[in-house]
């Protein structure tokens, strides 16, 4: 079973527009959030993200209700940053994400996608779903439009706004 799970609610501060931190608020509800895909679908195998910094923010929250909630010995989930969950810039943004976006910014976040078209973010999300162990259970912290391309691949109806913390659930 994979989830895919949208980031938590962020901030818009500090970052390049395109990549602010988590508010207080998006951390606590990500830890609620959490806790009960934790008691209904049980510990992932591990947790993949987005490089953006949002997404790992929200798998750094996750890890942390996890940690709390393991109690059998068992080593927690790894984090592992995933580019083919990254966000599609249009290319207004990835011109201000390059223009707006300090060096530091940028190291921290070197694996994200920016120069790509639609046709291709479609083939990278698509990669990414085919790639995910079978009998698992993945968690997947991502953007909008990756959870709307992987409901369309498996014919998951949905609204076309996909909300803070809202999950796609992909029976595999």
């Amino acid at each position: 079973m994979h989830i895919y799970v949208r980031h938590g609610h962020d901030q818009k501060s500090h970052r390049a527009k395109f990549d602010d931190r988590l508010s207080d608020e998006g951390k606590k509800k990500a830890r609620r959030r959490a806790r009960k895909l934790i008691k209904k679908y049980g510990v992932p195998s591990v947790i993949y993200c987005s490089p953006m910094y949002r997404t790992r923010q929200t798998a750094k929250e996750f890890l942390k209700v996890i940690k709390k909630q393991q109690v059998d010995g068992a080593p927690p989930p790894e984090i592992v940053i995933e580019p083919r969950l990254g966000r599609l810039f249009t290319t207004k943004q990835r011109r201000h994400y390059e223009k707006h976006t300090n060096r530091a910014v940028r190291k921290s976040t070197e694996n994200i996608v920016l120069d790509q078209g639609k046709l291709a973010f479609r083939q990278r999300v698509e990669a990414q779903v085919h790639s995910l162990p079978r009998d698992s259970v993945t968690w997947n912290v991502t953007h909008s439009l990756v959870i709307l391309h992987a409901a369309r691949m498996h014919n998951i109806e949905r609204a076309p706004h996909v909300k803070y913390l809202d999950t796609l659930i992909i029976n595999q």
